[in-house]
C-alpha cells in the first residue's frame, strides 16, 4: 500500500511579470492567429487571456535558468537587473571567460559592490530560478541568439509558419511564447507586419486522442514507436518533428491538414 503523507501549501514570494499589463496587446495578437480548429483560440486560448493574471515566473529549485536579479545585503531595494553577459561581466569587473558556466552555484559567485551612493553594501543574485515554461516561450529567439545576433536570420524566419502541440499546451507553450513575444518581439521591429485584412501565416493546431477538433483531424492518433507512426529526425526536410505531437499519419510519413495553407519552407 503506498504511503500518504500530508500535502502542504505555503506562501511564497514570489517574483512577477506584468502580464496584465499587455493583455489587450495579447488578445489582439492572438485573433490573427490561424487556429485550427478556430473554437480552441476563440474558446479555450481566447478565455484564459481575458482572464489574464501576472505571471509568476520564480522558482525555489536548484536547476534552472537563474533569475538573473541581484540584490544589495544592506538594502534590499537596491536591485541589478542583468540582460546579457557583457552586462554581467561589466558589472563584476572582470571577463567572464569562454568556459564559463551561467547555472548555479557558478553564477552565484559573481558578486560586486553596491552602486547606490552611500550604500556600503554588497549585491548577491537572489536563490530563485526562472519558470521552465519561460524558456520554452523564448525558444523562437533563443534559437537565434537574438537580439544579440543574427538579426537578419531572426527576421527572416520568425514568425514561424505553423506550430503543432497538445492541446494542454494553450496554457503552457502556446501561452509562454505570445506572452513573450509581445516584449521581446517588439526589438524585431515585427509590430503588425500583416496588411490590414490579410491572415497571417502562424497556424497553430490543436489536437487531442478521443477527440475529433476538425474534420481535417478526425484521423489524428498520438505518436506512438509501438504503433509505427514515429517520425524520425531527419524524415521530412520541411521538419516533420513539428507536428508528432498532433496531426494526421499515413504509414510513417507526417502529413498535415494545414500543411498547403500554412507552410513556406
Amino acid at each position: 500500500m503506498a504511503l500518504r503523507t500530508p500535502l502542504l501549501y505555503y506562501a511564497r514570494t514570489s517574483c512577477f511579470i506584468r502580464t496584465t499589463a499587455y493583455k489587450d496587446t495579447m488578445l489582439a495578437r492572438n485573433a490573427r492567429i490561424d487556429w485550427h480548429p478556430i473554437e480552441v483560440g476563440e474558446g479555450r486560448f481566447g478565455e484564459w487571456l481575458k482572464n489574464n493574471v501576472d505571471w509568476a515566473v520564480s522558482r525555489d529549485r536548484f536547476w534552472g535558468t537563474p533569475l538573473p536579479v541581484w540584490v544589495c545585503d544592506a538594502d534590499d531595494t537596491n536591485l541589478d537587473v542583468i540582460g546579457s553577459f557583457a552586462d554581467l561581466a561589466s558589472r563584476g569587473g572582470s571577463a567572464l571567460g569562454k568556459d564559463f558556466d551561467p547555472h548555479k552555484p557558478n553564477v552565484d559567485k559573481q558578486v560586486w559592490k553596491c552602486r547606490v551612493a552611500g550604500c556600503a553594501g554588497t549585491m548577491h543574485r537572489v536563490p530563485e530560478v526562472i519558470d521552465a515554461w519561460f524558456d520554452s516561450g523564448s525558444m523562437p529567439f533563443a534559437q537565434w541568439h537574438f537580439p544579440f545576433e543574427n538579426r537578419d536570420k531572426f527576421a527572416d524566419q520568425y514568425p514561424a509558419d505553423f506550430i503543432a502541440e497538445g492541446i494542454d499546451q494553450t496554457r503552457g507553450w502556446f501561452y509562454s511564447m505570445l506572452a513573450i513575444r509581445d516584449r521581446v518581439g517588439r526589438c524585431a521591429g515585427r509590430e503588425d507586419r500583416e496588411p490590414p485584412g490579410q491572415r497571417p501565416r502562424s497556424t497553430a493546431v490543436q489536437g487531442r486522442r478521443g477527440q475529433r477538433p476538425a474534420a481535417s483531424m478526425r484521423r489524428a492518433r498520438r505518436c506512438r514507436r509501438a504503433a509505427g507512426n514515429v517520425v524520425e529526425t531527419g524524415d521530412d526536410d520541411r521538419g516533420a518533428m513539428a507536428w508528432t505531437r498532433s496531426g494526421s499519419f499515413s504509414s510513417r510519413r507526417a502529413t498535415c491538414p494545414c500543411r498547403d495553407a500554412s507552410t513556406r519552407r
